[in-house]
């Protein structure tokens, strides 16, 4: 895994994640990001901005509707509206460490699922755990790490943790990095064209639209 790690780091550069220069455009970034592509959660977090929704009291206080047009960038974004007004009510959650029992406390919030508060340990706590999203299920399943896609999350979580050291930074880096290769080639139709671990590939019966461009 860490042959990996330094294969992408080295192709792709640093992701410096969560592009967003505040805590609070970071803590949104995670709630907005699963399932989504990064420009579309960054629309949603300018739309945001531009609206004067820049903190969480202005979250609790704005209408829910006018709430959901802001972030419909974003992918489910009626659910996620819901989330970012609970968060907004548990702004105390805010102030704590990041911990198993923080995570639990983020998981009892309505609309938080299991990723973003993952996401929310990672980038805004600064909390070591690794994020099982869909890109690192695929990436890991075509190059022969996990046998099965249908993995479970918390099982995909726990090889993870076992086959890195508990490093902050690499935890946060090569998430990030997963999911850039997964934008970038390793979709659900892969473009594994310039892939930089392509020769490491176990699933050679995938076809790749571009070859041959």
């Amino acid at each position: 895994m860490l042959e990996i790690y330094d294969i992408l780091l080295k192709s792709l550069g640093p992701q410096g994640w969560w592009p967003h220069p505040t805590r609070f455009g970071k803590i949104v970034g995670a709630i907005l990001a699963p399932a989504v592509k990064w420009s579309n959660v960054k629309k949603a977090v300018t739309n945001l901005e531009k609206a004067g929704l820049d903190n969480f009291e202005s979250i609790k206080e704005a209408e829910l509707n006018y709430l959901e047009e802001l972030i419909r960038p974003s992918i489910y974004f009626r659910k996620k509206a819901l989330a970012l007004k609970a968060m907004a009510k548990r702004d105390d959650l805010l102030q704590q460490k990041g911990s198993n029992a923080l995570r639990n406390e983020l998981l009892a919030l309505p609309n938080i699922g299991k990723e973003t508060a993952d996401s929310l340990l990672l980038y805004v706590f600064e909390y070591p755990t690794m994020i099982a999203d869909s890109y690192t299920k695929r990436i890991l399943y075509r190059y022969g790490f996990i046998q099965t896609e249908k993995i479970s999350y918390d099982d995909l979580q726990m090889f993870l943790e076992a086959s890195l050291p508990r490093d902050l930074g690499i935890y946060q880096e090569l998430h990030a990095l997963f999911v850039r290769l997964g934008e970038l080639h390793c979709r659900k139709i892969p473009h594994c064209k310039e892939c930089p671990l392509s020769s490491r590939c176990k699933k050679i019966d995938l076809k790749d639209p571009t070859e041959g461009v």
